[in-house]
C-alpha cells in the first residue's frame, strides 16, 4: 500500500519534490562557495564523468546543476547539461516504444 495521507493522496510525489528543492538549494550553497573560495589548481574547463552519469538517471537533477554551474563551473555545467538531455531523451523515447511494442503484442495475440 502506498503511502498517502488523510485524503487519500499519494504523498510520494510531495516527497520527490521537497528532495529536488533540497538538492537545488545544496548545488547552490556548494557554487557560491566556489565562488568565494577559487580553486587555485585545476582545469575548470574539463568535467566530471560522474555529473554526467547522474544527470542521464536523474534529469532534473542534471538542469539544476547545469543552470547553478553555468558561470561558475562551465566543464561541469557542460556535461551536466548534456547528461540531462541525453537522459531525457532515453527516459522518454525508451518507455514510450516499449509501451507500444507491449500494446501492440497484446492486440495481436
Amino acid at each position: 500500500m502506498a503511502a498517502t495521507g488523510e485524503t487519500g493522496i499519494s504523498i510520494l510525489p510531495i516527497i520527490v519534490f521537497a528532495l529536488i528543492i533540497v538538492i537545488a538549494v545544496i548545488a547552490g550553497l556548494i557554487s557560491r562557495y566556489n565562488k568565494n573560495h577559487p580553486r587555485i589548481e585545476g582545469d575548470k574547463t574539463r568535467g566530471s564523468i560522474g555529473y554526467g552519469f547522474l544527470s542521464f538517471f536523474v534529469p532534473i537533477v542534471g538542469l539544476i546543476l547545469f543552470l547553478v554551474w553555468r558561470e561558475t563551473e562551465p566543464g561541469n555545467s557542460k556535461v551536466s547539461g548534456i547528461g540531462a538531455l541525453i537522459g531525457l531523451i532515453f527516459w522518454s523515447v525508451v518507455p514510450t516504444v516499449l509501451y507500444l511494442l507491449v500494446f501492440n503484442a497484446i492486440l495481436h495475440a
